[in-house]
Formats: structure tokens, sequence, C-alpha cells
């Protein structure tokens, strides 16, 4: 269980957020539970889940799995020496199909009156965990060529990092950021 804190200064990523980050090894449902309870005050569960579109799959299969097998595939049948490890490629190809895939099958937001919880992963799901009050921005935006479809990102920028959904339904992340700026502005909450 990893648990981020607020930090000052320039928007920091990656390692950097480390110094910001409380790890508790070995937590087990029931005590990551507790834990739960007593920083947010009452246990998180998930609401209405929004899903990512298939376009969420574009990208990574090219990049990712199509453009090294091709680039491979012409290598190893113009050097004879490479041709024998075509099978590894295909493999690759295979099993990076299904990872990609997981990826996408986990890629969602579930939202209810006073949790924000994103989840995501292959193997470690991960669930990052926002109250909407302690949401600094938020940044939604479509690309042009996405505007045919309803297709569009969602950032949530919080003091502890950001929390990214891609590819979701852009009308309805419009919906999302509507409610969540009525909650911050109604409730009279401090975001600290």
């Amino acid at each position: 269980m990893n648990l981020r804190q607020a930090h000052f200064g320039q928007s920091k990523k990656g390692h950097e957020m480390q110094g910001n980050t409380l790890e508790i090894p070995g937590c087990n449902p029931i005590e990551r539970d507790e834990l739960l309870k007593m920083i947010l005050g009452k246990a998180p569960f998930k609401g209405k889940t929004f899903v990512a579109d298939w376009r969420f799959l574009n990208l990574p299969i090219f990049f990712k799995l199509i453009l090294p097998v091709s680039i491979f595939l012409i290598l190893a049948f113009n050097i004879p020496e490479v041709k024998p490890f075509i099978g590894i490629a295909i493999a690759y190809l295979v099993v990076g199909m299904l990872m990609i895939y997981i990826s996408y099958r986990r890629h969602r937001i579930s939202v209810n009156q006073d949790f924000i919880i994103k989840t995501s992963g292959i193997w470690d799901i991960s669930n990052e965990i926002v109250v909407p009050n302690k949401i600094q921005a938020i940044t939604a935006f479509q690309y042009p060529w996405h505007k045919g479809v309803d297709v569009g990102h969602l950032t949530l920028h919080t003091a502890a990092g950001q929390i990214h959904f891609k590819y979701g339904n852009y009308t309805e992340i419009k919906q999302l950021v509507n409610y969540w700026l009525y909650q911050v502005e109604h409730k009279n909450e401090n975001w600290m």
C-alpha cells in the first residue's frame, strides 16, 4: 500500500515523487481497509464505473507490438542468423497482446459522491483513491480526431500528483468535471 502525501513547489514526476510516498509493505486487505477508514473517515467503495473506449488499445499495440515485430521480421528475413528467433517474436506478440488487453480491461474510473477511484494495472492492480475536495485542478481534453467518436481524456491534479483517465466518453467526462467542480465549490472543506 502506498500513500501519496502533498508536496509543494514544482510539479514532480516519477522517481521524484518517491520522497512524498509512504509505503506500507505486507499490508493485507483488512489492514488496508482499516487504514483507509482511519485516513478517509470511511471505507471507499466503488460507485458508477466508467470504462475506456477500445481506442485505448491502438497506440500501445502499434508502438509496442506491431512496429518492433515488423522491424524484427524485416531484419530476420534479410539476416539469416536472426531467422531462428522468429518464434520468440511471435511469442512476444501474443503475450504483449494479452497484457495490453488486460491493461485495457482494468483501466477504469469509479465515481461516487465521496470518492473517485481510478483502477489500472496488469498483475498488480492499483486503485488510486481521491476525495473530490482534494482536487486542485481538472484537465479534460479531446483531440480533434476524437471529436466524431466522442472520446476524451481526463487528468485530476492534486497536491500529491496527477491521476489520468484516458480514452473515456468525453460527454461523460464533461459531466463528471462539472459535478466535481460543483462538489468542490458547494462544500466548504479545506483541500489540505
